[in-house]
């Protein structure tokens, strides 16, 4: 089959992405969709599946060392009891978490309020963490975000005026307003391929900034909605997103002590019984859960 210049990438069939996948060829790939070899190497970097580019031996565990490791594992804790309650305790480390319902129902909100939760002094049950939020609606509203803010702090004095404890003391001299928008590293994603691009540098910010226990990507359905004409290549591409997400999940999971990170993802259902996007498979439900808001 002969293909044009001037194709928009997103409508590329899936079986010449596949064939450009196999054979690395960057040239071609490059020519076909009007872009410089560089850029055509990073973008099949991110195409290409993990077991395709090499990687070392898959570690080995015992089932009861991943009860262990499950049991052991912190929750980011909302001080909402009803919500901490039908989350076993709060929303879980080291697991995938996709939050789907209609519009309006409340998800961008829960997004800010947990960007705040998780950096909750340990010594009032939080992690103590930062968090990672990529927007790609544009949904962030920042005065809401400072009463979300203001709403913790003034939760957490309280506590502090009532048990009068020593460490709650100094944490609070600390947890600030100031101080919790400053650990909220915000990045606007306007399309699919700029989302792409944020997976591929996300590993390398994580590990500068290593306090990082939250990322959240609200949402991840709106770039895949439009220009899509290919809806075999978007499930491609959505399903390589997912795994590059899990990926960055167990890597960061052996290099921060405190805890693995937790990806935050929103989507949406339009209608009774279809619940989000369905990213995961059922596989990997160790490492996901799926929550509905209506």
């Amino acid at each position: 089959m002969l293909y044009k210049r001037g194709r928009i990438v997103g409508l590329f069939p899936a079986p010449f992405l596949q064939t450009l996948l196999k054979i690395d060829m960057y040239t071609l790939f490059s020519a076909e969709a009007g872009i410089s070899e560089d850029s055509a190497v990073k973008v099949l970097q991110i195409l290409r599946p993990e077991n395709q580019r090499g990687s070392s031996t898959a570690q080995k565990h015992t089932a009861l060392a991943l009860l262990e490791e499950e049991q052991a594992q912190a929750s980011i804790i909302t001080f909402c009891s009803a919500l901490d309650e039908s989350l076993g305790g709060g929303v879980p480390l080291s697991k995938v978490t996709e939050i789907c319902g209609p519009p309006g129902v409340g998800k961008t909100h829960l997004c800010m309020q947990l960007a705040v939760d998780v950096q909750i002094p340990e010594c009032f049950g939080g992690v103590d963490g930062e968090t990672m939020y990529i927007d790609t609606e544009n949904s962030l509203l920042v005065e809401r975000l400072v009463d979300v803010a203001n709403a913790c702090v003034l939760h957490c004095s309280l506590i502090t005026q009532a048990h009068q404890q020593d460490d709650q003391k100094i944490a609070m001299q600390r947890f600030t307003l100031n101080h919790i928008l400053s650990h909220i590293h915000y990045v606007n994603c306007h399309s699919y391929a700029e989302l792409l691009a944020q997976m591929l540098v996300l590993p390398d910010f994580i590990a500068q900034h290593s306090k990082i226990k939250l990322v959240i990507i609200d949402s991840i359905a709106f770039p895949f909605r439009h220009s899509f004409d290919d809806l075999s290549l978007r499930t491609r591409l959505l399903n390589m997103l997912a795994q590059q997400l899990i990926h960055i999940a167990n890597q960061h999971k052996l290099a921060v002590k405190a805890g693995a990170m937790q990806l935050l993802i929103v989507s949406y259902f339009t209608g009774k019984g279809c619940k989000g996007l369905q990213l995961y498979t059922r596989h990997q439900t160790r490492k996901t859960s799926l929550y509905s808001l209506k």
